[in-house]
Order: C-alpha cells, then sequence, then structure tokens
C-alpha cells in the first residue's frame, strides 16, 4: 500500500516532465511557503529544475495563491 500511495502520489514515479501539467493534474498543491511547495512541484516532476517551477509562475502557467 506505502509502494502504491507513493507512486500515486508522484513521488517514486515522476509521470510529468512539465511542471503545469503535473499541477494540473493534481488540481492543487498546498504548502507552508513558496519554497516548501516549489520543492513539492520539482519533487514530483521529471527532470524539473528551480528554474521550471519559477518560470511556470512567472508566466502564469500555474498559479500561486
Amino acid at each position: 500500500m506505502l509502494a502504491e500511495r507513493l507512486m500515486r502520489q508522484q513521488l517514486t514515479r515522476q509521470a510529468f516532465a512539465d511542471v503545469a501539467a503535473l499541477v494540473r493534474w493534481c488540481g492543487a498543491l498546498q504548502a507552508q511557503d513558496l519554497a516548501g511547495g516549489k520543492w513539492a512541484i520539482g519533487l514530483r516532476t521529471r527532470g524539473a529544475t528551480l528554474a521550471d517551477v519559477d518560470a511556470a509562475i512567472a508566466t502564469r502557467r500555474i498559479v500561486r495563491t
């Protein structure tokens, strides 16, 4: 069960290479602060860098509220 949950949370098998596609699939991600939110997105996106997450926020491909 644990392995399946980690997989479904995109933590052990990152199905998305695009930051916006991941966030769209998740519907939303919650974090206590901006750095934690960026980390959560980057961790779940295959090959994503901090610059990729920052660019998605700057171009409004993902929205921080």
